[in-house]
């Protein structure tokens, strides 16, 4: 940038460059783990192992939650909560982030029951072609084959509970709305695999009858949480408006990675305060709420068109892959990683989820656990996925 008639100076391109540095050093790890992962991915045990992982996770997740949640003296581990007591949040401080992990797993655990009981009716001496006669038939069946599910589905089942409790006692909006729309999608999803159509849908009602026995019970909390989006939301779009700002006056590369925090009290004069037992403590603001809108900021078009472009093209094969897959198990399991994918994309137009290390790593172990089922990755000598899951 020229100074004068005789000399120049060095703009720097961020506003704080020793931010952006270790900024640009996390975004690295995290890129470098899903190599490392892909590169591990190249047979279904090592998948087998990773969605084990995440499974038994927001089982242990859930649980843990609702204990301590029900105690009465809240602690997470040796830290006594301070925050969020209305709220399960797991082993997270925020409830919200505590949703944005356990969304996304969610739904791969009803993806996973979906294949075991598909595998559990196929073995039976009867399945639903001869109840086929009346609806009333079908839900009696299906009642009757509960009855005779192996221990390991029921553990299952009951975790897929937990996280249903938990999910909902957490009053995250963003993640129910979220929740919400990714099951949807994969209700979709696995309702045109038309090969095992049935026996998903099977599995399908069973856990839409746990389903329905859980809203019935927790719909007053949900209802209660989002009467109160009136009261919030001002704050929120404020904050929005103040970012856009920020874009506007960095259109091109932002402001520079990681120095949200930095710019915005140049455009937001207002002090900001939250409440601790009732009592107002300021606070500075770390993130625009809205991982999209703070990539803008701190990247602007640039950063953000790669980052749109890079998760155009993952989603286009992901979505494709599957629902072509020879092999309906992986497909099922692959569509339910898919799904919860773009529930956890969803929740970060209200969040932060990408800027909590364990949610992002859990996203980067979603990601590639997906695209190594996508790779047709090679069988071993175990059991099929399904199966062993």
């Amino acid at each position: 940038v020229t100074a004068g008639a005789d000399s120049a100076k060095w703009v720097p391109l961020t506003a704080n460059p020793g931010k952006t540095a270790v900024a640009a050093v996390s975004v690295a790890a995290c890129l470098g783990f899903c190599v490392v992962l892909l590169n591990t991915f190249r047979t279904r045990r090592w998948v087998k192992i990773t969605l084990t992982v995440l499974l038994t996770l927001g089982s242990f997740e859930a649980f843990y939650g609702l204990v301590e949640y029900w105690s009465g003296h809240q602690h997470i581990f040796w830290y006594r909560k301070i925050y969020y007591l209305e709220e399960v949040t797991g082993t997270y401080i925020n409830h919200n982030h505590f949703a944005g992990l356990l969304v996304p797993i969610f739904v791969l655990a009803i993806g996973v029951f979906v294949v075991r009981f598909a595998r559990f009716v196929a073995g039976r001496s009867y399945t639903f072609a001869e109840d086929s006669r009346s609806t009333w038939k079908k839900v009696t069946a299906t009642v009757r084959l509960l009855r005779h599910l192996p221990g390991r589905q029921v553990l299952l089942l009951g975790a897929i509970g937990f996280m249903a409790v938990a999910l909902i006692l957490s009053q995250s909006r963003g993640g129910l709305i979220s929740c919400s729309i990714g099951l949807g999608l994969q209700i979709i999803l696995l309702w045109k695999m038309r090969s095992r159509s049935t026996e998903i849908l099977q599995g399908l009602g069973v856990l839409a009858i746990v389903g329905a026995i859980v809203g019935v019970v927790l719909a007053p909390s949900v209802l209660t949480r989002f009467s109160y989006a009136q009261r919030d939301a001002p704050e929120r779009f404020e904050l929005w408006q103040d970012s856009a700002r920020i874009v506007r006056d960095y259109p091109v590369l932002g402001t520079g990675l990681g120095t949200y925090r930095d710019i915005l009290p140049r455009y937001r004069p207002q002090k900001d305060f939250f409440f601790v037992a009732g009592i107002p403590q300021p606070a500075a603001i770390n993130y625009a709420h809205n991982d999209y809108l703070q990539l803008l900021t701190e990247c602007g078009f640039v950063g953000f068109g790669l980052m749109t472009w890079a998760l155009v093209v993952t989603l286009r094969h992901l979505f494709s892959r599957f629902a072509n897959h020879t092999d309906w198990e992986i497909a099922t399991l692959g569509s339910s990683l898919t799904a919860g994918i773009v529930a956890f994309l969803l929740h970060s137009l209200v969040d932060f989820n990408m800027h909590i290390p364990a949610n992002t790593l859990m996203f980067c172990l979603l990601v590639s656990a997906a695209l190594g089922l996508a790779q047709n990755v090679e069988t071993d000598s175990g059991p099929p996925i399904g199966v062993a899951l």
